[in-house]
């Protein structure tokens, strides 16, 4: 039983160094930017589909959602490049 308490605690210490708070917050930006461009996607697509005119609220939505995800991937990336240089 003695053995595998240190192989449990070298990957739980493995497990932490992966998943520190920083990657975890990253990862979460990502998710989250995606999502609203998916989001924006759908409403631009649905506003098109329903003959919307292109002063539609949820055209301009849309096409809002779709720039506010691509912006915060757009500055993770240039985050994460900066980082990497130091």
């Amino acid at each position: 039983m003695a053995g595998g308490l240190p192989r449990f605690s070298e990957a739980r210490r493995k497990l932490s160094e992966e998943m520190s708070a920083r990657n975890v917050h990253s990862a979460g930006t990502v998710v989250l930017s995606l999502l609203m461009a998916i989001i924006g996607v759908a409403l631009v697509t649905q506003a098109i589909a329903g003959h919307g005119s292109l002063l539609s609220g949820r055209l301009l939505l849309g096409v809002l959602f779709v720039a506010a995800g691509a912006g915060r991937l757009y500055a993770q990336e240039r985050r994460r490049r900066g980082a990497s240089r130091r």
